[in-house]
């Protein structure tokens, strides 16, 4: 399955090739888990601090506005350096503060400051898939994303299950202090990734980044990537907590809540690259993912029990996990080797102005209207994916989604 001869350094002898991949899987897992064990209580604890909802939604949202800024920039400074293993340690190294800081933190305005620490964290997620894909034949890169994407969601389910159910029992600082400890631990394991850079490199000038942010699969996919983390953040990770605190939710139910919305999004991940792609394509596999989050983000609203939300969050979970990888392999298909991060970059950039968006949305119409009405939108948001992408990345693109750069 994996090209074990691929160019990794001459002093890497067969036994190092052995176990990089489980390596990388693992500091791929302590990575996300520092970055989540406080995400399923995290915009309630906000809020009891002072915060309004659309204050709840700022902090929110500044993980996603530092990962905008910053991922376009560390991808094509990873293609400049030709390497990628330096970005993953500088992204332990910001969890892991983040972490620290968060133990100590005591003001929305501090939290705001260490959420968006942990986005610069998020940024360096440019490096992992491109340098995980470069372990695999190029072919196959579809199922090497599936595969780095069910390790991520495995990181960011346990953080949320693990870290809430420390908050339950000792409180939030728990979850703060799992997170720096968790991220230590990765950027010590870290020592041993193995960097694989496939590819000349070059040194981008404007005209160059442009050329490769224009391809046509990498704007569509990176458009759709935006609208489901839109709904993500300011669902799962925003306001389907504060929705369970006010039906009678505590912070172990939380913890349950994250657990049931991620465990089907770890098998959607798998399933997607190894099952759903090659038997009913792209265009099927991510519509129905859209498809899936937005009905039952719409049902949200008409659950009153805990029973009910974990339904609709099951097969919401269920969505996410099979669109995504998709969105992810298609963004970098069609991208040369030594240009891979940067499209990887201005991907994840796109991506992360959803994660700003989807909590400052969902907040400014929670304080207009209702809590309700955030779900309503979000889901119609969904819907409209859904449509998009049965259309744009249908197996004749010319019939779907016409260039929108200039091919060269």
């Amino acid at each position: 399955m994996v090209d074990s001869e691929r160019s990794l350094g001459a002093e890497e002898t067969g036994a190092q090739r052995s176990y990089r991949l489980p390596l990388f899987c693992a500091v791929t897992t302590l990575f996300w888990f520092s970055l989540y064990t406080y995400v399923s209580f995290f915009t309630n604890y906000v809020e009891s601090k002072g915060a309004s909802h659309v204050m709840a939604g700022a902090v929110l949202a500044s993980y996603g506005f530092t990962q905008t800024v910053l991922r376009i920039p560390l991808g094509v400074f990873s293609d400049r350096l030709r390497a990628r293993r330096p970005f993953v340690i500088a992204g332990l190294v910001a969890s892991t503060a983040s972490g620290f800081g968060l133990i100590f933190a005591d003001s929305p305005l501090m939290l705001l400051v260490l959420r968006g620490l942990a986005g610069v964290a998020a940024a360096s997620w440019v490096a992992y898939p491109v340098l995980f894909s470069s372990y695999f034949p190029r072919a196959n890169s579809s199922q090497a994303v599936s595969t780095i994407m069910v390790f991520l969601t495995v990181g960011n389910t346990l953080g949320m299950y693990l870290g809430g159910l420390a908050a339950h029992a000792f409180g939030p600082a728990a979850a703060f202090v799992l997170a720096a400890l968790s991220g230590l631990a990765g950027l010590l394991l870290s020592r041993w990734v193995v960097d694989n850079f496939v590819g000349a490199g070059t040194r981008f000038a404007v005209p160059e980044l442009l050329r490769v942010a224009r391809q046509r699969l990498l704007v569509c996919a990176s458009s759709m990537a935006l609208l489901l983390q839109a709904v993500q953040f300011a669902t799962i990770y925003g306001f389907t907590p504060v929705y369970a605190a006010g039906i009678g939710a505590t912070r172990e139910s939380l913890a349950n809540l994250a657990l049931i919305s991620s465990i089907p999004t770890i098998a959607a991940n798998y399933l997607s690259g190894k099952w759903f792609v090659k038997r009913i394509g792209d265009a099927a596999t991510s519509a129905i993912g859209f498809a899936l989050m937005a009905v039952f983000t719409i049902a949200i609203p008409f659950t009153g029990t805990l029973a009910g939300l974990y339904a609709t969050q099951l097969f919401a979970g269920f969505g996410r996990g099979m669109a995504l990888p998709v969105l992810m392999a298609l963004s970098i298909r069609d991208v040369s080797d030594d240009a891979r991060a940067t499209a990887m970059g201005v991907f994840q950039a796109v991506y992360g102005v959803g994660m700003v968006l989807g909590p400052l949305v969902a907040g400014i119409v929670g304080d207009l209207a209702n809590l309700n009405s955030s779900f309503v939108v979000m889901g119609a948001a969904a819907l409209a994916g859904a449509a998009f992408c049965a259309v744009a990345f249908c197996p004749r693109p010319s019939d779907c989604c016409a260039n929108i750069g200039p091919s060269r």
